[in-house]
């Protein structure tokens, strides 16, 4: 009986120890992977004008020809059939009238929904998240999906993630709006 625990817990160590090295080995590829999806995703949401600023980890200014042209932030909601959708939002600044920020783009930074119906929320997958570009948070538009009258298809069978993501665009323009002058005092 000894032998036999002792046997178990020397392979145990043994595996313990592998995983240790994988991990050791592939921590840094794993991390520069993870940054270089997430430039790309920035890129994308930007529509791939201007130059990106890192302001800190969750909001980034979007500059033309120096200029400061728009902001790149975070959102999140954890009201995804899965739980927590994680997304940027960018949000053109419009000079001549300061008061109506235009949408540049969405992107999925990260979910748990499920694959083949809520993960149409992605780029990869549908080109459902381009609905959101070109909208303005003044411009009366109805942040809901159709289904319970607003202006934003949800997916046959899927209806919360839709919805989920739709409402936490809504929130991070109201944030912006609540936020910006701070935001452009910092720059």
């Amino acid at each position: 009986m000894n032998t036999l625990v002792f046997r178990l817990t020397g392979l145990a160590a043994v595996c313990g120890l592998l995983l240790g090295l994988a991990n050791l080995a592939t921590s840094a590829q794993i991390k520069a992977n993870r940054q270089a999806f997430a430039e790309r995703q920035l890129l994308e949401v930007t529509g791939h004008k201007g130059k990106i600023r890192k302001i800190d980890d969750e909001r980034y200014l979007l500059l033309d020809a120096g200029q400061p042209r728009g902001f790149v932030f975070g959102v999140e909601t954890n009201q995804g059939y899965n739980g927590r959708i994680s997304l940027w939002l960018g949000v053109e600044i419009n000079a001549s009238n300061p008061s109506k920020a235009s949408i540049l783009g969405v992107r999925v930074r990260s979910h748990q929904e499920t694959p083949g119906l809520g993960d149409r929320i992605e780029l990869a997958v549908s080109d459902w998240i381009l609905a959101f570009n070109g909208h303005q948070s003044a411009n009366g538009t109805h942040w809901d999906v159709r289904k319970f009258g607003g202006d934003f298809d949800q997916f046959t069978g899927a209806t919360i993630t839709p919805r989920a993501v739709v409402h936490a665009v809504r929130d991070g323009l109201v944030r912006y709006e609540q936020q910006k002058d701070e935001w452009r005092n910092e720059l």
